[in-house]
């Protein structure tokens, strides 16, 4: 007896999934959702599907990426806090249990390409160095691919990458940018797999470092936004207020909330605290705006390959948005670590670097 051929479709009709984790961005910096700051390719993918206007995630970036990642509560994957403060006790000790399998190893399983890009920041500091072992890295925990970095942060313009489990050398051409080069990787990646003669569908973690510290973009995206924010943050605050109104996202009667305890009056600020708080936010919101239109890139790329209308994307944030440089800013994040915070005229002296 011979069995007839199982008939199959050219091609696999299973879509594609394409994840952008933000890192640090807060519900009112994107455009779509009331913010100042051009995000047209995050703006994009919200005409073509829905916003979410009540998520609700972990407030800390590894307990937050784990969650996702695994579809659990933080502390059932021992990440209820952050991995480089990890305690040897239940909940807390950083290693995800092999029975918490990942989107990637079950999409894996099922026979999907499984690429993860960026940042990788729930893997405890003993076990992020060559030497391994490897389970909690992405390639351990579904991934086939990986390019990025594994830590909380790394510098846009000189990261620290691997590749897989391999250390690659710190990129040195002018111009460099880490999250073109993300993209750059990403459309390789999926560009690649359609080598085979049927493609498998592929999911993708595009873990950008943006928005979290440090704030890098090139300077001509820089000054795009020059004094756009000299309104200082409470004009700023009441007009995303009122585009949020304006898209449905707060009802008409919202109010806003009572300024901090600690944030004095824009108007009550001298000129040099005025011009460097309104630049920090410039280049905050380029950095964000540079992402973005990375992120354009990969859609593009999709769309070109006549791929776009079978991916599913998702854009979200790790946490909300970060206020770990206190009111003056940090010109380095650095500081953190030694416990103060950095002055006025500290920053000031960085302000044109």
């Amino acid at each position: 007896y011979n069995p007839p051929p199982v008939s199959r479709p050219a091609r696999d009709l299973r879509p594609n999934v394409l994840v952008w984790m933000l890192d640090d961005v807060g519900f009112a910096q994107i455009a779509s959702f009331g913010g100042l700051i051009d995000t047209p390719n995050i703006d994009r993918v919200a005409a073509m599907g829905l916003r979410y206007a009540n998520y609700h995630t972990a407030p800390i970036c590894s307990a937050a990426r784990a969650s996702f990642l695994s579809g659990r509560m933080p502390h059932s994957v021992n990440l209820g806090g952050h991995a480089a403060v990890a305690r040897p006790i239940p909940g807390y000790s950083a290693r995800i249990p092999a029975s918490a399998g990942t989107i990637a190893d079950n999409l894996g399983q099922a026979g999907y390409a499984t690429y993860a890009l960026g940042k990788w920041d729930h893997l405890l500091a003993s076990e992020s160095t060559p030497a391994g072992p490897f389970s909690q890295w992405p390639t351990g925990q579904g991934f086939d691919r990986f390019y990025g970095f594994l830590a909380a942060d790394t510098d846009n313009f000189h990261p620290a990458l691997v590749r897989d489990t391999t250390p690659v050398p710190t990129p040195s051409q002018p111009g460099y940018h880490l999250n073109r080069d993300l993209a750059d990787q990403a459309i390789a990646m999926i560009a690649d797999r359609r080598i085979a003669d049927r493609p498998r569908p592929f999911l993708m973690y595009w873990a950008t470092g943006t928005a979290h510290a440090p704030h890098h973009a090139p300077a001509d995206w820089i000054a795009r936004y020059a004094g756009k924010f000299d309104m200082g943050w409470d004009a700023v605050r009441e007009a995303i207020l009122a585009r949020q109104k304006s898209l449905a996202l707060l009802p008409a009667g919202a109010r806003l909330a009572a300024r901090p305890d600690g944030v004095p009056a824009w108007e009550t600020l001298s000129p040099e605290e005025r011009r460097l708080y309104a630049h920090q936010m410039e280049v905050f919101a380029a950095s964000l705006s540079y992402a973005d239109a990375q992120f354009g890139r990969i859609l593009d790329a999709l769309e070109t390959a006549g791929e776009l209308d079978n991916t599913i994307v998702i854009v979200v944030s790790d946490n909300g948005a970060s206020a770990e440089g206190s009111r003056n800013g940090m010109w380095t994040e650095a500081l953190l670590g030694r416990g103060r915070q950095a002055s006025l005229d500290e920053n000031l002296a960085f302000l044109d670097r």
